[in-house]
């Protein structure tokens, strides 16, 4: 199924990936991996992540503290946030 990334997810993603690379040399690329591993593997299985939310789903990262959250429709999964998991809970709501 077709993944579409909301530009707000898409700048939270790159936003992440350059923070990790700062932290240290190659961290920002093992957090790009990460995040396309999830993509695909909810591109492949779209009611993988549990319900979240009401309609939308998640799907955690492995070694990162972030969550993808994403709705699932006929044509489409929606990423509509790439959340930290402690800050901010629900500022994405409003996508």
């Amino acid at each position: 199924m077709i993944v579409r990334i909301l530009t707000p997810a898409r700048e939270e993603f790159l936003e992440a990936a350059a923070f990790y690379e700062r932290e240290a040399v190659g961290l920002g690329a093992e957090f790009i991996d990460e995040f396309d591993h999830a993509v695909r593997l909810i591109a492949a299985n779209p009611h993988l992540g549990p319900q979240f939310e009401g309609t939308f789903r998640r799907k955690l990262l492995r070694r990162f503290p972030f969550q993808l959250i994403y709705e699932v429709t006929a044509e489409e999964v929606l990423l509509v946030a790439v959340a930290h998991l402690r800050r901010r809970p629900g500022y994405w709501r409003d996508r």
